[in-house]
């Protein structure tokens, strides 16, 4: 599909639109981020070694 996309609106196109695509997915890692670094983090009370 890439190949289709960039044929017809150009290779400099389909980098903008790809652009535009993906902030909406980084918008959203943005807004979770503290609850996926909290996913890293140690339960509380849990014993440190």
């Amino acid at each position: 599909m890439a190949g289709v996309t960039a044929e017809s609106i150009g290779w400099p196109g389909l980098f903008v639109l790809s652009t535009w695509l993906a902030v909406p997915a980084l918008l959203l890692l943005l807004w979770l981020r503290r609850a996926i670094e909290a996913l890293d983090a140690p339960p509380p009370g849990a014993a440190s070694d």
